[in-house]
């Protein structure tokens, strides 16, 4: 059994004991509302660890509570997306369409996506969603980091783990922080490439 653990540098590490859940958004269609999944999301994270504060950096370990793209969902309940920036090794169907509507319905102002140069090979209609994606830069390069970056009018999240952006969770674990030099540090490399 994991137990919670607290830092004293102003780091709050939190490992929930592993459960198993079916409340994870796999199960969900993509016809639920915005708002509910949302809502869904943002209750997943709060359970979880709640959305970090400025300079906070909170530790996530999991079992199909959540799935990356819960962290986007989260924010948008509370915050609109002037930025994202996502590197991943791959990209799943679903979080693609997800992706195309947030950009339609300007609810994500402006995308960056970092993807494995493999991915066209493994996923050819999956890339293909993804090139039709507006307001969406796509980068093509040997990758296997997974970075979700969050631009909002006063934050900028950072959401590093093991997830690939898909609805399959399964055991995960992430870093979340509101960090501007963390922010900018990985911005700067993936912008750059």
């Amino acid at each position: 059994m994991l137990k919670s653990v607290k830092s004293n540098k102003g780091t709050k590490s939190i490992v929930k004991e592993f459960k198993k859940s079916q409340g994870n958004f796999k199960s969900q269609s993509i016809s639920v509302s915005l708002d509910k999944m949302c809502f869904e999301s943002i209750n997943k994270i709060n359970e979880l660890s709640g959305i970090p504060v400025i300079n906070e950096n909170k530790r996530i370990v999991t079992r199909k509570e959540i799935n990356t793209f819960d962290f986007i969902l989260a924010i948008l309940a509370n915050e609109e997306i002037e930025e994202l920036t996502l590197t991943s090794y791959r990209i799943g169907r679903k979080t693609t369409l997800m992706l195309k509507e947030l950009l339609s319905n300007n609810k994500i102002e402006k995308l960056m996506i970092l993807i494995s140069s493999n991915f066209p090979k493994f996923a050819p209609e999956v890339w293909n969603n993804l090139q039709t994606l507006i307001h969406t830069e796509i980068k093509l390069e040997s990758n296997h980091t997974k970075i979700m970056l969050i631009k909002t009018k006063l934050n900028k999240y950072v959401i590093e783990g093991s997830g690939n952006l898909s609805v399959n969770a399964r055991i995960e674990q992430y870093s979340f922080s509101n960090n501007k030099e963390i922010y900018d540090f990985h911005y700067n490399w993936i912008k750059n490439i």
